[in-house]
């Protein structure tokens, strides 16, 4: 029988974010061969559900910044209402959206931003509503507890929230697999050594796998 696959945030936004027709990078590539090629049933807890629907609802803000910005030059990226509900990390990514784009025709522009949101959004829906078989771990159940543990070791809050909800199902769950593709917070040389804390060696960890780290598999892959 072959394992489940519980994913991280990072690696649907980059299968999400695949195109057939433009260059991608590597790690996008790496997440859309992984979800075409897996066989296991797909796994989400309703945190990365939450933190998909924010990711969809703030790259549509982004495109709406840079429009703005084309628009009206003065305009600072991050400074309208909505525009407010970007991050620290969002920002300089609008402001680099911007300078690849503000010689374009703002009409142009336009279309392909909505043309790329329709089809980023068309595939998250279909990857929810077709290829994801059971959701976990109600948001009402996250181990606050767990996670603040985690939070001495993972700096990135959001990725405690994520791992603590994998450790929770992996305790009533057949051995999983943990995908992620987050290089900067959670390696597998840090995944060992939180195995490896006293007050986590009850857990029962689930089989880790990091796209960031593992080798690329170069193929054609055409879009559902």
């Amino acid at each position: 029988m072959e394992k489940k696959n519980f994913f991280d945030t990072s690696v649907v936004i980059s299968y999400a974010s695949y195109s057939p027709v433009a260059v991608n990078a590597e790690i996008v590539e790496k997440c859309y061969n992984y979800i075409q090629d897996a066989k296991g049933i797909f796994i989400l807890c309703y945190y990365v559900i939450s933190e998909i629907n924010n990711r969809v609802k703030k790259r549509r803000i982004i495109y709406d910044e840079v429009l703005r910005k084309m628009k009206y030059p003065a305009h600072l990226i991050g400074e309208s209402e909505k525009g407010r509900d970007l991050s620290n990390n969002d920002i300089p990514y609008a402001k680099k959206l911007y300078e690849s784009n503000k010689n374009n025709p703002i009409e142009d522009t336009s279309i392909k931003f909505n043309n790329e949101q329709l089809k980023f959004e068309r595939r998250i829906y279909n990857f929810l509503k077709n290829l994801v078989k059971e959701r976990l771990i109600p948001l009402n159940e996250m181990s606050d507890k767990l996670v603040n543990l985690l939070h001495e070791f993972i700096t990135e809050y959001a990725d405690c929230k994520v791992l603590a909800c994998a450790l929770q199902a992996q305790q009533s769950e057949e051995l999983f697999f943990f995908v992620t593709a987050d290089k900067k917070h959670l390696n597998p040389n840090m995944y060992e050594f939180l195995k490896e804390d006293d007050r986590l060696k009850d857990y029962l960890f689930p089989e880790f796998i990091n796209l960031m780290f593992t080798k690329s598999k170069k193929r054609c892959a055409t879009p559902p």
